[in-house]
């Protein structure tokens, strides 16, 4: 995901960031049914967009974004 966005980078438009903000947060499970594990290759899920959405599922899962939010809380 990351080589995508530096090829990528400056051609992404702020409607591009808004629509996959505005996209639901799919379970893990309709990604693939082995999504959940470690030896998961995350290209057979697709390319681009889909592994943005992806990642979203994942940091849902892990409460990713809370956590920062409340990293980020506690040092203001």
């Amino acid at each position: 995901m990351a080589a995508e966005l530096l090829i990528h980078e400056p051609q992404i438009t702020e409607e591009e960031v808004q629509r996959l903000a505005d996209e639901p947060i799919q379970e893990w499970r309709f990604w693939h049914q082995k999504f959940d594990r470690f030896s998961f290759s995350p290209r057979s899920i697709g390319n681009g967009d889909t592994y943005v959405s992806a990642a979203k599922t994942m940091f849902d899962t892990f409460a990713f974004v809370y956590i920062y939010i409340y990293i980020i809380c506690l040092c203001l």
